[in-house]
């Protein structure tokens, strides 16, 4: 069940990752010329639609499970406890929270007709994205001392940095894969959304240092434990290496 629930979780945080990624990618990092080329607006929209499929998919499940886990893995009192949960829970909250918004981005995504590139429907999406993050946030440990803390903000700005970062790196990836020719025969274009990826996975990385420096404050309780902590050694590694990056 624990492995289960660990591969569930990680699928639910790539599709998020991935939709916050389409979002940013569609407003600020492919140049306006690139959704003229009809193979790569066809992706995005595939890709867009697959990313919050399993983002549904998987929110439902973790929902499921952790239900579980909480009732000690009986199915005969899942219907009982679902109503317990929501009810008297923070992670109750949460999730019926998150699988409204997920409900929502799926009932403004079938209204979006047009392909203009910047539409108040997306802007609408995005919100919603930073909902469901922080949903995220407030079931996690940075979450236990209540909702809207210090902690859970800044973890709450991990998570929203490290999906600007990796889906927007992703989306770019798999949407302009197949018509790369198509984007080489148009050099100034290329570059455009190269150096516009490069400014917004700067930007997002920066943020990944700060935060991700204040959580391991707040995880190992000083800095001296980067050195003396198994934890802090692995953070110790991690945080240059975004830097780096």
């Amino acid at each position: 069940m624990q492995m289960l629930n660990i591969s569930v979780t990680a699928v639910n945080f790539f599709a998020l990752f991935c939709l916050f990624g389409a979002i940013i990618s569609r407003f600020f990092v492919f140049p306006a010329g690139v959704f003229a080329v009809q193979s790569i607006l066809k992706a995005w929209k595939l890709f867009f639609v697959i990313s919050l499929s399993l983002l549904t998919l998987s929110t439902f499940t973790l929902f499921i499970l952790n239900s579980l886990d909480m009732g000690n893995g009986e199915f005969n009192t899942l219907y009982d406890l679902f109503f317990t949960l929501i009810i008297q829970t923070n992670f109750g909250h949460m999730m019926v929270i998150c699988l409204l918004s997920i409900l929502c981005a799926w009932a403004v995504l079938i209204t979006i007709k047009s392909n203009e590139r910047f539409s108040l429907a997306y802007c609408f999406l995005f919100l919603i994205f930073l909902v469901i993050a922080f949903t995220s946030s407030s079931i996690s440990h940075a979450g236990d001392s209540g909702n809207f803390t210090l902690k859970e903000m800044v973890d709450w700005l991990h998570i929203v940095s490290a999906a600007s970062w990796a889906g927007s790196i992703i989306t770019v990836v798999v949407c302009c894969f197949t018509s790369f020719a198509a984007l080489s025969k148009q050099p100034v274009l290329l570059l455009q959304l190269l150096t516009r990826l490069s400014l917004v996975s700067a930007i997002s990385l920066l943020l990944i240092v700060c935060s991700g420096i204040y959580n391991a404050y707040w995880l190992l309780g000083s800095f001296s434990a980067l050195a003396t902590s198994s934890a802090g050694n692995i953070l110790a590694i991690k945080l240059p290496a975004y830097a780096v990056d």
